[in-house]
C-alpha cells in the first residue's frame, strides 16, 4: 500500500523513472486527485465488503444474492442489471482464503495515508 502510492508521487517518478521535473510539476495536481479518487473507490468499495461479510456471519440462511446488491448500491452507487441473479457475492475469493480481513487493508491505507502525509513536504 505505502510502496504501491510511489507510481503516483512526483517526487519519486522524477528521482526513480526517468521524469522530468517540468512533467512532474505538470502533472502532480492530476495524480494528487487520482490518488484521492482511488481512495474513495476503494473506501467505499470495503464497506461493502465488510457489512456484507458481517451480515452473511450474522445469518447465513438470508438472500445473500440481495445483501449483496442492497449494499452495492448503497456504498458503489451502483445499480444491480436487470433481471440478474446470480451470486455474484460468491466470486470473491476473500470469503474462503482470507475471512474478517478486509476491514484490515484500510486500516492498512489509512496508515499508509498517514506515513505519507508525515513524509511528504508541502501536503
Amino acid at each position: 500500500m505505502l510502496f504501491g502510492r510511489l507510481s503516483s508521487n512526483p517526487l519519486w517518478l522524477q528521482e526513480n523513472a526517468g521524469v522530468s521535473s517540468e512533467e512532474a510539476q505538470r502533472i502532480s495536481g492530476d495524480l494528487k486527485s487520482n490518488s484521492r479518487l482511488e481512495q474513495l473507490v476503494f473506501s467505499r468499495w470495503c464497506q461493502v465488503m465488510f457489512r456484507f461479510e458481517k451480515s452473511m456471519y450474522a445469518d447465513p440462511d438470508q438472500d445473500l444474492n440481495q445483501l449483496w446488491w442492497d449494499l452495492v448500491e448503497e456504498y458503489q452507487l451502483l445499480t444491480k442489471p436487470e433481471g440478474r441473479n446470480n451470486a455474484d457475492w460468491a466470486s470473491r475469493y476473500t470469503w474462503r482464503c482470507y475471512p474478517c480481513y478486509y476491514h484490515n487493508y484500510q486500516l492498512g491505507e489509512l496508515l499508509a495515508s498517514q506515513l505519507q502525509q508525515q513524509s511528504t513536504p508541502g501536503c
